[in-house]
């Protein structure tokens, strides 16, 4: 299969879900892909799952879709802002564009706008990541800067500045299994840090942009997969120290893990073509 412009990747049922994203001067436009069959978007850039819904952010409005449902299978949330990256807490989808993110409350449908602030002035870049937990809303915009946002009042309580603008954004638990707990960081420049109470657990340079990071267990050992746009594909141990990389001379927005066909599958924007690893020789 050769598939173009696809910006994320998930499974549901053994069977992946596609996410893409096509912008030209006049118009934007996408789909999500699933089982062959097309749901045309306004342009997709990010999909996440949970149980049986999905929920695609995409150019001006938030999709959540039912998977189950054949008939009127989806709700549409005109929120008109990029919709860059979103997660979802505790039925509150929280979603970021430029200078600004929504809250939608998927119960009632309301959707709250508010203004981001970088530095303690009014935000004027791109946002390309969130995560938010019990107590905070995490935003990362594209000159670095990363703001704890209390979950109840919005009001900025602490910040922290890095090299390049944040491109990931992630929460981690020791109860999820990871080895971490903490907030997860990715940035353009290729930073990268755990921070839990204002203190750095872990932090590396990779030199390559951290896009997106999937995390596979191989034989007892668990890796981190990290999409790296122009830079290709990262493979690297938990702790980050590479033991694979490969390259490409288009960009990697997203990594397809196809454990049934012990495939590491890397997807080429532009020109659709498939970058392919052995699950289980990549050491």
């Amino acid at each position: 299969m050769q598939m173009k412009y696809i910006t994320d990747c998930l499974y549901y049922k053994n069977k992946p879900i596609y996410s893409t994203y096509i912008y030209s001067e006049t118009s934007r436009k996408g789909a999500i892909v699933y089982k062959g069959a097309e749901i045309e978007t306004t342009g997709t850039f990010s999909i996440s799952q949970k149980e049986n819904r999905l929920i695609a952010g995409n150019y001006n409005n938030i999709v959540v879709i039912d998977l189950e449902r054949a008939s009127a299978p989806y709700t549409i949330y005109d929120n008109k802002i990029i919709n860059y990256n979103h997660t979802e807490y505790e039925g509150t989808i929280y979603s970021v564009g430029l200078g600004c993110y929504t809250e939608i409350n998927t119960k009632t449908g309301d959707i709250t706008w508010h203004q981001y602030f970088c530095n303690g002035e009014k935000c004027i870049h791109d946002i390309l990541s969130v995560a938010v937990d019990k107590q905070h809303i995490y935003i990362g915009c594209d000159i670095g800067c990363l703001s704890y946002i209390d979950r109840n009042t919005h009001s900025v309580l602490e910040t922290h500045s890095f090299s390049g603008g944040i491109t990931w954004l992630c929460v981690l638990s020791a109860a999820n299994g990871h080895s971490y707990s903490g907030l997860e960081v990715g940035t353009y420049m290729g930073e990268y840090a755990i921070i839990s109470e204002r203190k750095i657990l872990l932090q590396k340079s990779t030199g390559s942009i951290i896009w997106r990071i999937n995390r596979v267990e191989i034989e007892g050992a668990v890796y981190n997969v990290i999409a790296q746009s122009y830079d290709g594909i990262g493979i690297y141990t938990e702790d980050l120290i590479l033991i694979k990389h490969i390259p490409t001379t288009d960009l990697v927005y997203t990594v397809e893990i196809d454990k049934d066909r012990r495939k590491l599958l890397g997807y080429n924007y532009y020109t659709g073509e498939i970058q392919s690893t052995d699950l289980f020789n990549i050491k």
